[in-house]
């Protein structure tokens, strides 16, 4: 199993099938805690910290440097999202 599949398993066989609003439990597995919009880290790019910024509609200056952008995203970092959360919140369930 892996995140993919996960996702297309909760698309495409669990969701449909189960009753509005139910609650699901289920265990820690990596492909469980996909983050979404995951911030750029120390180890990225600056081309991809750049990206991430400008995606998120967070102002930066182009001649900044990647310690200076790393700044900027660690004031600007919003909670952490998951993908399965996410999409089992907008088809009314909830994940714990």
């Amino acid at each position: 199993m892996n995140a993919v599949n996960f996702n297309k398993w909760l698309r495409e066989k669990l969701i449909p099938n189960l009753n509005e609003p139910s609650v699901l439990v289920i265990d820690n597995a990596s492909y469980h805690s996909i983050i979404v919009n995951k911030a750029p880290t120390s180890q990225s790019r600056k081309n991809y910290i750049r990206e991430w910024l400008t995606f998120n509609d967070i102002p930066f200056e182009q001649y900044q440097t990647k310690a200076k952008l790393l700044c900027i995203v660690k004031r600007n970092t919003p909670e952490s999202v998951y993908g399965a959360d996410e999409l089992l919140k907008r088809n009314g369930h909830e994940l714990l």
